[in-house]
Protein backbone atom coordinates (compact mmCIF):
# COMPACT_ATOMS: atom_id res chain seq x y z
CA UNK A 1 0.00 0.00 0.00
CA UNK A 2 2.61 2.31 1.09
CA UNK A 3 4.61 1.60 -2.26
CA UNK A 4 1.93 1.88 -4.29
CA UNK A 5 1.01 5.66 -2.65
CA UNK A 6 4.73 6.50 -3.17
CA UNK A 7 4.74 5.52 -7.06
CA UNK A 8 1.24 7.50 -7.74
CA UNK A 9 3.13 10.46 -5.96
CA UNK A 10 6.17 10.32 -8.00
CA UNK A 11 4.00 9.99 -10.91
CA UNK A 12 2.12 13.28 -10.28
CA UNK A 13 4.87 15.22 -9.25
CA UNK A 14 6.31 14.21 -12.99
CA UNK A 15 3.62 15.07 -14.69
CA UNK A 16 2.21 18.18 -12.95
CA UNK A 17 4.98 20.19 -11.14
CA UNK A 18 8.37 19.05 -12.97
CA UNK A 19 6.89 21.07 -16.35
CA UNK A 20 5.74 24.10 -14.25
CA UNK A 21 8.87 24.57 -12.78
CA UNK A 22 10.39 23.85 -16.29
CA UNK A 23 7.96 26.55 -18.05
CA UNK A 24 8.69 28.90 -14.85
CA UNK A 25 12.84 28.84 -15.20
CA UNK A 26 12.36 28.53 -19.10
CA UNK A 27 10.91 32.18 -18.18
CA UNK A 28 13.31 33.41 -15.68
CA UNK A 29 16.40 32.42 -17.48
CA UNK A 30 16.06 35.53 -19.97
CA UNK A 31 15.77 38.05 -17.28
CA UNK A 32 18.49 36.40 -15.60
CA UNK A 33 20.60 36.01 -18.71
CA UNK A 34 19.81 39.85 -18.69
CA UNK A 35 20.82 40.47 -15.15
CA UNK A 36 24.55 38.92 -15.53
CA UNK A 37 25.27 40.83 -19.05
CA UNK A 38 24.44 44.14 -17.71
CA UNK A 39 26.80 43.34 -14.32
CA UNK A 40 29.29 41.60 -16.36
CA UNK A 41 29.38 45.78 -18.37
CA UNK A 42 29.05 47.21 -15.20
CA UNK A 43 32.59 48.92 -14.33
CA UNK A 44 34.23 47.92 -10.62
CA UNK A 45 32.83 51.14 -8.75
CA UNK A 46 29.18 50.31 -9.96
CA UNK A 47 30.06 46.54 -8.95
CA UNK A 48 31.55 47.58 -5.66
CA UNK A 49 28.51 50.06 -5.08
CA UNK A 50 25.66 47.24 -6.46
CA UNK A 51 27.81 44.84 -3.77
CA UNK A 52 27.85 46.93 -0.96
CA UNK A 53 24.16 47.22 -1.62
CA UNK A 54 23.39 43.87 -1.33
CA UNK A 55 25.27 43.34 1.86
CA UNK A 56 23.20 46.39 3.09
CA UNK A 57 19.78 44.77 1.95
CA UNK A 58 20.97 41.48 3.50
CA UNK A 59 21.94 43.44 6.62
CA UNK A 60 18.21 44.62 7.00
CA UNK A 61 16.67 41.51 5.98
CA UNK A 62 18.65 39.74 8.92
CA UNK A 63 17.86 42.94 11.05
CA UNK A 64 13.80 42.70 10.48
CA UNK A 65 13.87 39.16 10.22
CA UNK A 66 17.04 37.90 12.97
CA UNK A 67 17.56 41.03 15.51
CA UNK A 68 14.42 42.58 15.70
CA UNK A 69 12.55 39.02 17.08
CA UNK A 70 15.63 38.59 19.12
CA UNK A 71 15.40 41.86 20.76
CA UNK A 72 11.41 41.93 21.23
CA UNK A 73 12.01 37.97 22.89
CA UNK A 74 14.71 39.09 25.15
CA UNK A 75 12.74 42.00 26.45
CA UNK A 76 9.68 40.28 27.20
CA UNK A 77 11.78 38.18 29.33
CA UNK A 78 13.16 41.28 30.91
CA UNK A 79 9.74 42.37 31.80
CA UNK A 80 8.56 38.83 33.04
CA UNK A 81 11.60 38.85 35.02
CA UNK A 82 10.66 42.34 36.35
CA UNK A 83 7.52 41.32 36.90
CA UNK A 84 8.28 38.02 39.03
CA UNK A 85 10.76 39.44 40.99
CA UNK A 86 8.47 42.22 42.14
CA UNK A 87 5.65 39.45 43.30
CA UNK A 88 8.78 37.88 44.87
CA UNK A 89 8.95 41.11 46.91
CA UNK A 90 5.28 41.98 47.70
CA UNK A 91 5.10 37.68 48.98
CA UNK A 92 8.10 38.55 51.10
CA UNK A 93 6.27 41.99 52.66
CA UNK A 94 3.09 39.85 53.40
CA UNK A 95 5.14 37.03 55.16
CA UNK A 96 6.63 39.92 57.12
CA UNK A 97 3.16 41.51 57.90
CA UNK A 98 1.64 37.98 58.88
CA UNK A 99 4.58 37.69 61.22
CA UNK A 100 4.06 40.49 62.47
CA UNK A 101 0.40 40.41 63.14
CA UNK A 102 1.03 36.51 64.89
CA UNK A 103 2.97 38.45 67.02
CA UNK A 104 0.43 40.81 67.48
CA UNK A 105 -2.58 38.54 68.43
CA UNK A 106 -0.21 36.46 70.46
CA UNK A 107 0.80 39.25 72.48
CA UNK A 108 -2.97 40.13 72.72
CA UNK A 109 -4.21 36.60 73.90
CA UNK A 110 -1.46 37.02 76.76
CA UNK A 111 -2.76 40.34 78.00
CA UNK A 112 -6.52 39.30 77.80
CA UNK A 113 -5.63 36.35 80.65
CA UNK A 114 -7.49 37.02 83.62
CA UNK A 115 -5.70 36.82 87.39
CA UNK A 116 -6.30 33.59 89.47
CA UNK A 117 -8.44 33.76 92.66
CA UNK A 118 -5.25 33.64 94.97
CA UNK A 119 -3.03 36.60 92.95
CA UNK A 120 -1.46 39.17 94.74
CA UNK A 121 -0.56 42.23 93.02
CA UNK A 122 1.35 43.69 96.10
CA UNK A 123 3.88 40.92 96.29
CA UNK A 124 3.95 40.45 92.36
CA UNK A 125 4.77 44.14 91.85
CA UNK A 126 7.60 43.91 95.02
CA UNK A 127 9.13 41.35 93.62
CA UNK A 128 8.98 43.33 90.14
CA UNK A 129 10.21 46.33 91.56
CA UNK A 130 13.12 45.12 93.60
CA UNK A 131 14.70 44.00 90.64
CA UNK A 132 15.27 47.08 88.68
CA UNK A 133 15.28 49.33 92.05
CA UNK A 134 17.34 49.71 95.21
CA UNK A 135 14.69 49.63 98.47
CA UNK A 136 15.33 52.51 98.99
CA UNK A 137 14.00 53.78 96.15
CA UNK A 138 10.60 52.55 96.80
CA UNK A 139 9.09 54.93 98.77
CA UNK A 140 5.68 52.99 99.44
CA UNK A 141 3.25 50.16 97.80
CA UNK A 142 -0.34 50.78 98.85
CA UNK A 143 -2.71 47.85 98.09
CA UNK A 144 -6.56 48.22 97.61
CA UNK A 145 -8.74 46.01 95.90
CA UNK A 146 -12.84 46.39 94.76
CA UNK A 147 -15.40 44.05 93.12
CA UNK A 148 -16.23 44.31 89.49
CA UNK A 149 -19.81 42.20 89.39
CA UNK A 150 -20.34 39.34 90.69
CA UNK A 151 -17.58 37.18 88.97
CA UNK A 152 -14.28 39.52 88.90
CA UNK A 153 -12.16 41.52 91.42
CA UNK A 154 -10.21 44.57 90.51
CA UNK A 155 -6.62 44.49 92.29
CA UNK A 156 -5.37 48.28 92.53
CA UNK A 157 -1.45 49.37 93.86
CA UNK A 158 -0.17 52.86 94.28
CA UNK A 159 3.46 52.78 93.55
CA UNK A 160 5.70 56.24 94.99
CA UNK A 161 9.26 55.85 93.47
CA UNK A 162 11.75 58.48 94.54
CA UNK A 163 15.43 59.92 93.36
CA UNK A 164 14.58 57.35 90.49
CA UNK A 165 16.79 57.75 87.08
CA UNK A 166 15.24 57.75 83.56
CA UNK A 167 16.87 54.24 82.59
CA UNK A 168 15.47 52.88 85.59
CA UNK A 169 12.11 54.30 85.05
CA UNK A 170 12.34 52.85 81.45
CA UNK A 171 13.16 49.02 82.86
CA UNK A 172 10.84 49.36 85.86
CA UNK A 173 8.28 49.84 83.12
CA UNK A 174 9.00 47.63 80.76
CA UNK A 175 9.07 44.81 83.55
CA UNK A 176 5.69 45.66 84.91
CA UNK A 177 3.91 46.14 81.41
CA UNK A 178 5.29 42.16 80.86
CA UNK A 179 4.13 40.63 83.70
CA UNK A 180 1.75 38.00 83.56
CA UNK A 181 -1.23 38.10 84.14
CA UNK A 182 -1.03 41.47 82.51
CA UNK A 183 -0.60 44.60 84.77
CA UNK A 184 -1.94 47.72 83.26
CA UNK A 185 0.00 51.49 84.47
CA UNK A 186 -2.48 54.16 84.58
CA UNK A 187 -2.21 57.94 86.02
CA UNK A 188 1.51 57.77 85.46
CA UNK A 189 3.39 60.98 87.09
CA UNK A 190 7.15 62.05 86.73
CA UNK A 191 8.67 64.89 88.78
CA UNK A 192 11.92 65.93 88.45
CA UNK A 193 13.93 66.36 91.62
CA UNK A 194 14.69 70.27 91.72
CA UNK A 195 17.99 69.44 93.28
CA UNK A 196 19.55 66.90 90.59
CA UNK A 197 18.08 67.35 87.17
CA UNK A 198 18.61 63.49 86.51
CA UNK A 199 16.56 62.28 89.09
CA UNK A 200 13.21 62.03 89.44
CA UNK A 201 10.02 61.02 91.48
CA UNK A 202 7.08 58.60 90.19
CA UNK A 203 3.63 58.19 91.17
CA UNK A 204 1.78 55.49 89.14
CA UNK A 205 -1.55 53.50 89.78
CA UNK A 206 -0.96 49.73 88.74
CA UNK A 207 -4.11 47.33 88.50
CA UNK A 208 -4.80 43.99 87.03
CA UNK A 209 -8.21 42.14 87.13
CA UNK A 210 -8.87 38.87 88.04
CA UNK A 211 -11.22 36.27 89.41
CA UNK A 212 -13.32 36.90 92.68
CA UNK A 213 -12.47 34.41 95.62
Amino acid sequence: MLAKAKTQLATWYNSQVVPKLRHLGSLVAPLRTYLRGRYRRLEAREKALLMVGGLIGGALVVYDFVVLPVRDVRTQLDLEIARRQSELIEVGRLLEEYRRLRQEVAYAQRRAQLAGKDFALFSVLESTLSKSLTREKIASISPSERRVGRALVEHRVEVKLQEVELAEIVDTLYRIEHLSPPVVVSNLRIKKRPTNPHSFDVEMTCFAVGKAG
